[in-house]
This record gives structure tokens, sequence and C-alpha cells, in this order.
């Protein structure tokens, strides 16, 4: 062989070791297209954001059943269905209102519009119904009397009869003997001032936003609007405080419209407080009020979704290995849509075409238990009715908890909790990883100490409550977090095939141990 032949095959060695590396690097067992058209389905608005114990969630989890039939997975509960139901009951308010500004002076109005205008913050304490108009509005600085600090902005100020307008926050000071300078008092709190100004009178307050609470209006708003769910054990009405005047926050927006009519500039008064004492600023304007709240609660009915892929080893039938993700979301909030794509379509889908392969390889000793949750955005609530009323539960040998898997760096995925209960569990996860999909693990939420204490905020501590190994596999998603801007445009779908390779080669080597994975 000539020099020019050895170079030449020397070459075709090299690329062809090259082209072997590099078509073994980015092959994926799963199918990017199936995982697109499942998610496209599950977080699309036809599911309403998939709020538990909605007609959305009930839509999902046909959905997800009906694709654990196709794929080959049998029902597992008694009675022949892949639901796992139970009731859950629901609690909020419902509310309608109308806030209209009368310009004395020529009779028009402005209407103030719930939701994008103005909060009734919080329903919890203030009148369930009210209805007054011709009311006078009158300027109280920030609404507080603090006695220690030798301020009031109610001293010399009528308000009998009237509603006060009041700064969100309180003064601004450098001397840390003076409202603890850097750190908000008591006296900033809602609550506070709204009893003061009920003592001094006033029939309502009207809360102009500061920055602090214009960071946290879109929380408010979703937070009143909200509903609240709990297992039938855990049941109860919340009960109300003492009622005291209606509370109204404004928006942005609604601060505009208010300040708009007496030509006075909103942003100009938030930001030089200290120039407008109480009573400086002549609204000239009339409140109309009217709204009610009714209190609501209700038993619905909730679905846990369980497949099963049978072992092949009947010695071992007792020992289920699991798989699971939520498949619920926020719902519908204010009229709008949050479909959660990532939070969680994204571990949904990836658990359900773990579930097909899985399905179709058939090489499982120990069974396989897929598992999808609901209720995980109202406390956990379907993994904890699922371990705390299943018998099978006993016999679960390890978890796998996929929730938000389809954002952040393509090879790169937080691993959380996997050496809390077993350490071999630990090395057994880190070893599959580096044999197959080889991504990194990111272990930066993984340690006791964690501020954000994510190891208790999603369903696999429900199972880690029972000693069972667990591993959390989370992309730290936080720009859309439960926002309506958690769309399917944003996934990267490479990756949730990557994760999705992952717990499908995580499930199988669990599964074919030939001993039970070692409890610390």
């Amino acid at each position: 062989m000539s020099l020019h032949q050895r170079r030449s095959f020397m070459f075709l060695l090299l690329l062809f070791a090259f082209l072997s590396t590099h078509c073994q690097t980015n092959t994926s067992l799963s199918d990017t297209n199936i995982l697109k058209e499942n998610l496209t389905m599950l977080a699309s608005d036809e599911y309403e954001g998939r709020e538990m114990a909605s007609k959305g969630a009930a839509m999902a989890a046909e959905f997800i059943a009906k694709h654990l039939e196709k794929y080959g997975l049998k029902p597992f509960n008694k009675n022949g269905s892949y639901f796992q139901e139970f009731p859950v009951y629901v609690s909020g308010y419902d509310f309608n209102s109308q806030l209209v500004m009368n310009i004395t002076e020529n009779d028009s109005s402005i209407t103030f519009e719930p939701g994008s205008d103005y909060l009734i913050y919080s329903p919890n304490y203030v009148p369930l119904t009210f209805n007054k108009t011709g009311l006078p509005i009158v300027f109280a600085g920030y609404g507080i009397t603090a006695d220690e600090y030798d301020y009031d902005d109610y001293e010399n100020l009528e308000v009998e009869g009237k509603v006060v307008v009041v700064m969100d926050g309180e003064p601004e000071s450098r001397d840390n003997d003076f409202f603890e300078s850097d750190y908000r008092t008591e006296y900033s709190e809602t609550r506070n001032k709204l009893l003061t100004a009920a003592e001094n009178g006033a029939v309502a307050m009207i809360t102009l936003p500061d920055e602090q609470s214009m960071s946290n209006y879109g929380f408010k708003l979703r937070r009143i609007l909200k509903k609240s769910f709990s297992l039938e054990d855990d049941n109860e009405l919340t009960e109300r405080e003492d009622e005291t005047i209606p509370s109204i926050l404004l928006s942005i927006n609604g601060a505009k419209k208010l300040f708009r009519v007496n030509g006075e500039n909103y942003y100009r008064v938030r930001s030089n407080m200290n120039k407008y004492p109480p009573n400086s600023i002549k609204f000239g304007l009339d409140l109309s009020l009217n709204y009610w709240i009714k209190p609501f609660n209700e038993r619905r009915e909730a679905k846990n979704i369980i497949g099963l892929i049978e072992g092949t080893d009947p010695d071992l039938k007792d020992e289920y290995v699991t798989l699971g993700a939520h498949y619920d979301h926020e719902g519908v909030v204010n009229g709008v849509v949050y479909n959660g794509a990532d939070d969680n379509g994204s571990g949904t889908t990836s658990v359900l075409e773990a579930a097909r392969l899985l399905a179709q390889k058939k090489s499982n000793k120990r069974p396989i238990l897929v598992i999808f949750h609901t209720g995980e955005e109202r406390g956990l609530l379907g993994s904890k009715y699922l371990t705390e009323n299943s018998d099978f539960v006993s016999d679960i040998v390890s978890h796998i908890n996929v929730d938000m898997v389809g954002r952040g760096e393509e090879r790169e995925i937080y691993s959380i909790g996997s050496d809390r209960i077993s350490l071999e569990y630990h090395q057994l996860i880190e070893s599959v990883n580096s044999e197959t999909v080889n991504i990194k693990y990111n272990y930066s939420f993984d340690g006791p100490d964690d501020v954000n204490r994510y190891y208790y905020r999603s369903d696999h501590y429900n199972y880690a409550k029972k000693d069972i190994p667990i591993v959390f596999f989370y992309d730290n998603m936080t720009n859309d977090y439960h926002k309506p801007s958690d769309d399917v445009e944003k996934i990267n779908f490479n990756k949730i095939a990557l994760i999705t390779d992952l717990i499908y080669h995580i499930s199988l080597r669990v599964a074919n141990l030939d001993h039970k994975i070692k409890v610390d």
C-alpha cells in the first residue's frame, strides 16, 4: 500500500469514527414528532389550562388514557379503568363589581374595570356586599398613624363618610429610627391601613400602587381569582376575618385614570410623596361602588391516571418501578388560558413517550407503573391522595418525577433528591446517564439548604415521605413560570427527547436489577 493509499485509508477510518460518534450522540429513541404532536394538543387553548377537576383536565385525562391504551399499557385500577378517581373540594369567591368616578363639574364619568384597573382586596375581610353612591374622595397620604414615629396622616384630616386614597408603602427615610429605613414596618400593610381608615370614619379605601405592589399586582390578581382545592379529609371553609371597609387596589392603569381627571401626574406624585401631604390633592370626584362577593365550596371529581407495563418475571410481579408527571396547570385566569406547555405539558408528554417505548420494548422484569397526577399545582393533592390511599405504594421500589423539562440548556437538567433516601439509586442514575444520553446533571438545587425548597414542591415528595427512592428532573424555567406565555412555541423538543431517553433507561435498569434498591 502506497503512502497516499495509507493516508487515504487512515482518513476514512477517522471519518468513520467521527460519524459513528456523531450519529450515536444525536440518535434518540424518542420520536420528537410524537412529542410535539402530543404536547401541542395538551397545551392548546382547547384544554383550557387543565386546571384540576375542570373540563379541560377531564379532556386531558381522556387524551392520556387513550394513548396509554394505544401504546399497549393496561389499566391498573381494579375496576378496569386507567383512572383513580377521588373527590376534591373547591372553594373561592364569585364577585362582580363596578367602580365609577363621577366628575361633579360636568357629570361625566369614568368606569374602572375589575382586574385590569383595580382589585377588591382581599375578599376575606371586606363586606360581602356594598352599594353606595356619591361618596366624596380625599387624599390621605400613606394612610398611616404611627405614634412611635410621631407620624399621623389623619391629623387635621376629616374623612368621616368619605373614601380615602392612600399611597401603598410607607414614608421613605435614611433614618433607621424612622420607619426602620430600608425595611418596611407593619404600618405599610394594607390590613393595618384599612383598619386605621375605618377607625377614622372612612367608608372605603383606595390604594395607589407603588413599585413593589405593582410588581406583585398580577400575583395578587391571580390569588384573588384563584380557587382553593383540598382533599376530603382537609376540607373546610376558610373562616372570614372580622369585616372592615372595602379595600380597592388600583393598577397602574387605574391610577392613571384617577389622576387624569384632576390634571395631576400619578408618576410625579408617587416619586415625590414628601411634596404631597394629606389633602393636598383635590380629586373633585364622587365615587359609586357596587359589588357582591359570594363564597362557594363545592365537591368535584378529580382523576389520577395509571397505566401498567407488566413485568416478565413472575417472581417480581409485586415490585413496582414508577415514573410520573403531573398533567394539571393553572386553568383560565381572568379570561386568559394558562396553557402550561413546559409546566407540565413537557413532563407529561415525556412520560407518555417513555411509556410507549417501554411497552414496545417489553424487556422489564419488574412491572412498571406510569402515573399522571392531577392537583400538583394545588398542593400536590393528586400524589398525596395516591400515596395515602393505594395499597401498592408499599411495593414501589423507586419513583421518577418529571416536572418541566422542555426549556433551558438542551444538554443539561437539574437533578434533585436522588441521594436523599438511597445512595445506590443516586449512583445508578449517574451511571445510566453516563452510559446513555450523557447530559449534564446540575445539582444546584439538590442541597438540604436550598432556599427554593424544590425537593418539597413537586409530586416526588409524597413518595419520598414513604421512604421510596426518588429523583426529580427539572429545567428551572422562570421567565414564563405560571404565566400565560408558557406556550409550545418556546419548547425544545430535542431536550424532551433526551430526558425521555434518560428516564426510559433508568426505568429499565431498575426494573431489571437482581435486587431491590437499598434504602439508606
